[in-house]
């Protein structure tokens, strides 16, 4: 379980934070795309507090990067925006794009 902590700052307002005491271990989420690069497959992993990137190889799956979150993930979802596109909410840029 992760404690919440009460914490009174300098003015003697109250402040809560997030604590854990491990990284965490449950898959919340997942995606499988082409994030760190167009040529390579990616796993981006969420779990809860921490986002973990994975690159597919001849030999298996090979961490890349773990970025902790401030806060905990509640959706994950990869995209690409449309190239040479500069207006924003224009339903051509909305759709969905498929590897």
């Amino acid at each position: 379980m992760e404690p919440m902590v009460t914490d009174v700052g300098p003015q003697g307002c109250l402040f809560n934070y997030h604590v854990t005491a491990h990284k965490p271990t449950a898959v919340r989420h997942c995606a499988v795309g082409s994030f760190t690069s167009p040529n390579e497959t990616n796993l981006v992993i969420g779990r809860s507090t921490h986002l973990d990137i994975q690159v597919l190889t001849p030999e298996g799956l090979k961490a890349v990067q773990t970025v902790p979150l401030y806060g905990v993930l509640s959706a994950l979802r990869l995209f690409r925006p449309k190239v040479g596109s500069s207006k924003r909410g224009s339903s051509s840029s909305n759709r969905r794009l498929r590897d």
